[in-house]
């Protein structure tokens, strides 16, 4: 994810809208799982640049318990998969 891009977490986006795709269980966990991992990596790789220019500690970039939840609403909005609980409840 660039620092610039105007559209954060689209790879995670992306890998969340193939959850239609697929019919077992299985693998629509498998979907929302590498869609959790893509969003963690991609603010991991958001807040590397400024810790490796010094500009905040690393013990200063944290997330709360509060904004994975948000950042998860906002990818599953994006995704335009509406029906993500009932794809949820085949699992």
């Amino acid at each position: 994810m660039s620092k610039c891009s105007g559209r954060p977490y689209l790879s995670a986006i992306e890998k969340l809208k193939n959850i239609m795709k697929v019919d077992t269980p299985i693998d629509k966990l498998r979907i929302f799982t590498q869609s959790s991992n893509i969003i963690v990596e991609s603010i991991d790789e958001f807040w590397q640049g400024f810790v490796d220019e010094k500009h905040v500690r690393a013990n200063d970039v944290t997330l709360t318990a509060d904004d994975l939840p948000l950042i998860c609403m906002y990818n599953t909005l994006q995704s335009g998969v509406y029906e993500l609980y009932a794809h949820l409840l085949l699992i």
